[in-house]
């Protein structure tokens, strides 16, 4: 938890348990149900790394499907100690919201972005072509099933097809007015765990007078302050408000125009994948070798926040309008 806070990479942790042998979650629970180890052990990746981190059991509570089971108080259910406080929790929470699932170094633009209307991932495809004049390198966006012939869609150029985005991105009527929000979480209040050792030193301090012997004043003086202290303070637990964790939009303070502008294409990707951004795209092909016009191309922003639900939005931005 501690390198992931200081911005480790996932990758690295699961190199490093690796390299020092630490038995995956699986392997780990064979073995401490006494099971024979399996002929090929289970690796650590990256996924594992944040079903971890992101588990309730994290903070000692019941889970269930990765989600936190609550009692009948509406309060979480407990089944151990916490490893980490509210504050820590609240920070790594943060970081693992940040860390991507998709591959980020050296990714294309539009990964994980766009899509064929087939349903079908686009991939980048570059060839460079030596030329008279010098080698001229070619980007194209290609729908993954167009090699296996299971899509007649056209490739796509790159320029032109980032330029349809970023257009989308920054009209006014379709994101570029918009506030961008940012996912925040907002820490609860759980103050089970401080009043269940408040009542434990309440019964304890009980039995310490009940199984004395020689009991006298100096002693019943001494008992009855410590335990008005502790009536004190659990009176003052259990009067404290009680709330699970809570995820809020919270505004930047920036537009979707202006966030696009400033950035470079990593972050605009990542900023298109955060608000659950899909581009749909589709170019028929005419002619050998699938060659027609970029007029022809139709791109679809779906919406991905509910905000934008109700809003028109159109095949091609004004802007580049065939």
């Amino acid at each position: 938890m501690t390198r992931i806070l200081r911005d480790h990479s996932m990758n690295s942790v699961c190199l490093d348990f690796e390299k020092r042998d630490i038995l995956a979650p699986s392997d780990y629970r064979r073995a401490q149900r006494g099971k024979p180890a399996r002929n090929k052990r289970a690796q650590w990746c990256p996924e594992t790394i944040r079903n971890i981190l992101t588990s309730p059991t994290v903070r000692g509570h019941m889970s269930h499907d990765g989600e936190t089971v609550h009692g009948d108080d509406g309060m979480p259910v407990r089944v151990g100690p916490a490893l980490v406080n509210d504050s820590e929790w609240a920070r790594l929470q943060s970081v693992m919201e940040k860390k991507t699932r998709t591959r980020t170094e050296g990714a294309a633009p539009l990964l994980d972005v766009a899509w064929c209307d087939c349903g079908a991932k686009y991939h980048l495809w570059q060839v460079t072509q030596k030329l008279k004049s010098g080698p001229k390198r070619y980007r194209y966006y290609r729908c993954e099933r167009s090699n296996k012939k299971q899509c007649d869609a056209a490739a796509i150029k790159a320029d032109y097809l980032e330029a349809l985005v970023s257009a989308y991105v920054c009209w006014p009527t379709i994101l570029g007015e918009l506030e961008v929000e940012r996912k925040v979480l907002i820490p609860g209040e759980d103050h089970t765990a401080e009043l269940a050792q408040v009542r434990d030193a309440v019964q304890r301090l009980t039995n310490e007078k009940d199984a004395a012997d020689d009991w006298d004043d100096e002693d019943e003086r001494a008992y009855l302050s410590r335990m008005a202290k502790l009536r004190e303070r659990r009176r003052r637990l259990a009067a404290l408000p009680q709330r699970a964790d809570e995820w809020r939009m919270v505004g930047t303070g920036e537009t979707y125009a202006q966030l696009w502008e400033r950035s470079d294409w990593p972050e605009r990707r990542r900023l298109l994948i955060d608000g659950v951004f899909t581009v749909v795209a589709y170019r028929p092909k005419s002619g050998q070798g699938g060659a027609s016009s970029q007029g022809e191309t139709q791109i679809l922003m779906a919406p991905g926040p509910e905000r934008l639900q109700g809003r028109e939005i159109p095949r091609l931005p004004p802007t580049l309008g065939a």
